[in-house]
């Protein structure tokens, strides 16, 4: 691939050189001032996935399926569905027991 890199040799690290910076020279870049991104690309160069690191505190972790986003105030955002422990948050139906002891479903989020 034709990135632009930063490396140093540290001592004892045998032959390989330490990569301590990279310039993307394939992709538009994303990142703005103060803000850091980590991907990785398959054997073709196209991105998989990445990692931004925003200046306001937010983190937004995206791959070609979706993308899931902690938010600087800590909520958190997703771009599909989320599972957590097997259960769908999408397709969970909540039970309830109404006034007249009868067990209920309630409908799924919209």
């Amino acid at each position: 691939l034709k990135d632009n890199v930063v490396t140093i040799k540290q001592e004892n690290s045998g032959s390989q050189p330490l990569v301590i910076g990279t310039n993307d020279v394939i992709s538009e870049s994303i990142t703005a001032e103060g803000e850091v991104q980590i991907y990785s690309r398959n054997a073709e160069g196209v991105k998989q996935a990445d990692i931004l690191i925003k200046a306001d505190g937010s983190i937004k972790l995206s791959n070609s399926n979706g993308s899931f986003e902690l938010k600087a105030g800590g909520t958190c955002e997703a771009s599909g569905d989320i599972v957590i422990s097997g259960i769908s948050f999408l397709d969970h139906i909540h039970k309830f027991t109404n006034a007249d002891g009868v067990l209920s479903d309630t409908q799924k989020p919209e």
